[in-house]
């Protein structure tokens, strides 16, 4: 009897063998591409396309390298791909199925761990893969089903992205005409060009928050402050509540009005037109046209993390925010926490390490160049997650949960004032006229999760509490300017005027300071509907009671 496998196909239904048309069953390839892209289209508003296209390309290539391996293996080119499909949905899917059953019981068994939940998953992708290698007169209705199915996936996926309206690239604020006088009393004569440091402590509360809100005085590492040399405006605020937004608008000195509000709308609900200025921001353009060199020491958020104009990007992780979310959804995370990989790719672990790097990163730019040279460092401390303990030591989730969110808090900001205190005294070595510029800077004051223990669902700010406002509205702000003695630097002086001042000080630039103002956007689909607080930031208003109940103050 004649073996079927050994009988010619019919010229109609070659498409499932070897010499087959490879565009028959694409839809591994679909499948590889769709958790990339649905990822993207989820945070469409914090991404860009470039964090994308590394992670997308590699799900595409691998998937075909198994559709070519599994093909030439099995003969049949149908067969390959439902085979290669089953596997492809099966790694993508493992973390969406095991978080909602991590620790859960049934039946007394623990099956909410991965011990138990891969091997079950690993014995599904066998029986599938079993039942996909018997089918056979079936196979071109289900490739074409799988087909369908597959590109509709896909297709709705960039439908979304496409509704979701990316907005259109801003006119970069950096190309806004340079004021042609020097206010009075602010233009310089300094005859070198020094190093300038801006160094960005994310979420870092003003004292009189951490006195009232969080029950910490930090009067003793400000005053540490002041006595290395620097001014420490006693009333800093931050123009906007957000990193996107107070970064764009202190690197480009300016409000961001003209080139987002009137240019791009403010019923916008994704960050990428704001992402865009810092692509060219006016303090890299105006710095690099004097010959400096630019150093960016970014953290994990896309936004800082590496920029194009830097000289240097020091950059910690080979993998992006993206990819290393990407990375835990799949059946990869837990063989990589077998294997000790997870300590690489752990968000904690990864911050630990991170922040010792940039740290370490900041002190050794003193040598690393030769000319003038600008170093921004973007530090996502004492931002969550809460790794470092008061004293230093690694702090794990567990520790963390155990405290109450402003204790945790507060022991990260502590160990943060004495690693700071020990790297100003590496930048400030040697003499004074060989000092660097240096602007040690909050973007924005802490959350509201962090200030009342939770955000309530659909929360937005033009729903916040004046005690909410009030604490984000209060920052950190150092300044020290090596060789001059009137700075010109004030107690409400705010981010936007800060580079103003640095520039009209050293370089007689004849920039006018703006007013200072505080503002911010009502909801998530008017980002950049900005709204001005500044007279609700001035003073604590009468009747807040610092302190809700439930919520101890941190010690």
């Amino acid at each position: 009897m004649t073996d079927p496998r050994e009988t010619p196909p019919e010229p109609g239904r070659a498409a499932g063998r070897l010499g087959a048309r490879p565009w028959g069953a694409v839809h591994p390839l679909l499948l590889a591409a769709f958790p990339v892209l649905s990822l993207f289209a989820a945070n469409l508003g914090e991404v860009t396309f470039e964090q994308v296209r590394v992670p997308l390309a590699a799900s595409v290539v691998a998937a075909a390298v198994l559709l070519l391996a599994a093909w030439s293996i099995l003969r049949d080119l149908r067969r390959a791909a439902l085979v290669v499909s089953i596997a492809v949905t099966l790694f993508f899917s493992y973390g969406r199925v095991f978080e909602p059953l991590r620790d859960r019981r049934l039946g007394g068994v623990l099956v909410g761990r991965h011990l138990v939940l891969l091997p079950l998953w690993a014995i599904l992708g066998a029986g599938l893969a079993a039942l996909a290698l018997r089918a056979r007169g079936a196979l071109p209705r289900i490739t074409k089903g799988m087909n369908a199915a597959a590109f509709v996936l896909v297709l709705t996926t960039v439908v979304s992205m496409t509704s979701h309206g990316l907005a259109r690239s801003p006119a970069s604020a950096a190309d806004a005409p340079i004021p042609t006088h020097s206010p009075a009393g602010l233009a310089g004569n300094i005859a070198r060009q020094p190093d300038i440091y801006y160094i960005i402590l994310d979420r870092y509360a003003g004292n009189d928050a951490l006195r009232r809100v969080f029950g910490f005085d930090n009067s003793e590492f400000l005053r540490s402050l002041r006595a290395l040399g620097f001014s420490v405006p006693a009333a800093a605020r931050p123009n906007y509540p957000n990193t996107t937004l107070s970064l764009a608008s202190s690197l480009n000195m300016d409000y961001l009005d003209e080139p987002l509000t009137r240019r791009v709308g403010g019923a916008v609900s994704n960050w990428k037109a704001a992402r865009r200025l810092f692509e060219r921001t006016a303090v890299v353009r105006y710095l690099k046209e004097r010959g400096y060199e630019y150093a960016n020491i970014g953290s994990w958020w896309e936004g800082t993390r590496k920029n194009a104009l830097a000289d240097r990007n020091y950059v910690y992780d080979p993998l992006s925010e993206f990819s290393r979310v990407l990375l835990q959804t799949t059946a990869a995370w837990p063989l990589a926490k077998r294997f000790g990989a997870d300590r690489v790719l752990d968000v904690r672990e990864s911050q630990w390490n991170r922040v010792h790097f940039q740290f370490r990163a900041i002190e050794e730019t003193r040598k690393d160049f030769r000319g003038p040279a600008f170093v921004f460092a973007h530090l996502t401390l004492p931002h969550d997650p809460y790794v470092f303990d008061r004293d230093g030591s690694f702090q794990d989730a567990a520790a963390e949960r155990a405290k109450d969110r402003r204790q945790a808090y507060v022991d990260q900001l502590v160990w943060t004032n004495r690693r700071v205190h020990e790297m100003l005294r590496v930048l400030m070595a040697g003499p004074e006229r060989d000092r660097p510029v240096i602007i040690l800077q909050s973007d924005e004051g802490p959350n509201p999760i962090q200030i009342d223990g939770r955000k309530p669902k659909g929360w937005t700010w033009s729903g916040a509490t004046e005690r909410q406002i009030q604490v984000k509205f209060r920052i950190l702000e150092a300044l020290y300017l090596p060789g001059i003695e009137n700075s010109g630097f004030y107690p409400t002086i705010t981010p936007v005027n800060i580079f103003r001042v640095v520039f009209n000080v050293y370089f007689n630039a004849g920039f006018p300071l703006r007013k200072d103002r505080s503002y911010i956007f009502p909801d998530w689909g008017h980002l950049y509907t900005f709204v001005d607080v500044t007279e609700r930031v001035a003073r604590w208003p009468a009747g807040i009671n610092p302190d809700p109940p439930g919520h101890p103050p941190g010690r």
